[in-house]
């Protein structure tokens, strides 16, 4: 009978996603927990038990330093709805005004250096590859994304805000320069027929340009202290509509169970996630109840360098990378592992 119930969820789960996500069902697992049902990926618990532990990491640096951080995103939904994570989710997500946001993430990188063997820090400004920084495990697991080679370790998102003063912000030009920043950090340039043709002759001067306001907008802008009379918006593509967070949707801080932590939540975490999510204590169809990874692996070989491996595949981000990625799960997980993705349905 159990084998039936799974078969006809696959079936059902292969029949919403026809010509999205099919690929993935062959991964997916049906599961339930609390009463809700979703589907899950092969060490998802070791992964979320994992997340847990950066976060307790996070934490601590932030107590010792005095500074202010709140979880965000899927992580906040999941301390407001399930008193943890969101049974399938599979990332972490924190948010800081750009202040201590600069200041962590130097702590970071140094925590990470003195813990080297274990800790992995890394940024946009190193791989090239997302707009926000990340703090990852270097413990043998790793996710590999649905119809590609790309493997990224456990890690824990951080992600800037920035704080404007409310009598001078002017929406339209925010969103100008939030626009300009997304433009040159997913690169879309490159793609671009024109700029190809002429590479060799802008291309310093493009870069040059590109670095200083990338730089200019990274550290300088947003960077007020939060007060009354400031306002919050969030820089880069997740967060991209027109939304402005006011200072006591955020301030004071409060705090909510998350798992085994008390982690700090914005002030009116109710209306703040209602910005982005809406009515975020519904939860979503079954279809979306799933993992953002494809699935989780485990490392054989330890002795890969992972932050020169995340540099190599971010190189390839917008061109033909299915050797260089399968040249980096022969070196991770042996000949055996890639001929057995390779043959994937």
């Amino acid at each position: 009978m159990c084998i039936s119930i799974l078969y006809i969820k696959k079936i059902y789960f292969k029949i919403e996603v026809m010509g999205l996500d099919i690929y993935k069902t062959d991964k997916c697992l049906y599961q339930k927990k609390n009463g809700i049902e979703y589907y899950s990926i092969t060490h998802l618990q070791e992964v979320q038990k994992e997340m847990l532990h950066l976060l307790s990491i996070v934490n601590q640096i932030c107590v010792d330093n005095n500074i202010q951080y709140w979880i965000d995103g899927g992580t906040l939904i999941g301390a407001v709805r399930h008193q943890g994570f969101i049974p399938w989710d599979d990332d972490i997500d924190i948010s800081l005004c750009k202040s201590d946001y600069l200041k962590l993430i130097s702590l970071l990188e140094d925590y990470s250096k003195q813990n080297q063997t274990t800790y992995l820090y890394y940024s946009p400004e190193k791989t090239g590859y997302h707009c926000c920084n990340f703090f990852a495990s270097k413990i043998n697991l790793y996710a590999r994304f649905e119809k590609t080679f790309t493997l990224m370790p456990v890690k824990l998102d951080i992600r800037p805000v920035n704080v404007l003063d409310r009598d001078t912000f002017n929406l339209e030009e925010n969103n100008r320069m939030r626009d300009k920043a997304n433009y040159y950090i997913f690169n879309k340039v490159y793609l671009s027929k024109d700029f190809n043709l002429n590479y060799q002759k802008h291309s310093k001067e493009y870069l040059s340009k590109k670095w200083n306001f990338l730089s200019y907008y990274n550290t300088e802008y947003g960077l007020q202290l939060p007060m009354l009379n400031t306002v919050f918006t969030y820089p880069y593509f997740e967060y991209s509509g027109q939304i402005i967070i006011d200072y006591e949707d955020i301030f004071p801080i409060r705090n909510l169970k998350f798992e085994n932590l008390l982690v700090p939540v914005p002030n009116k975490y109710d209306k703040f996630l209602s910005y982005f999510y809406h009515d975020f204590m519904t939860l979503p169809k079954m279809v979306q109840r799933a993992p953002a990874a494809y699935e989780y692996i485990k490392v054989s070989n330890t002795s890969v360098n992972m932050m020169k491996l995340i540099q190599e595949q971010c190189k390839f981000t917008y061109k033909t990378k299915t050797f260089r990625h399968l040249y980096n799960v022969i070196r991770i997980f042996g000949l055996k592992k890639m001929i057995a993705i390779l043959f994937e349905r």
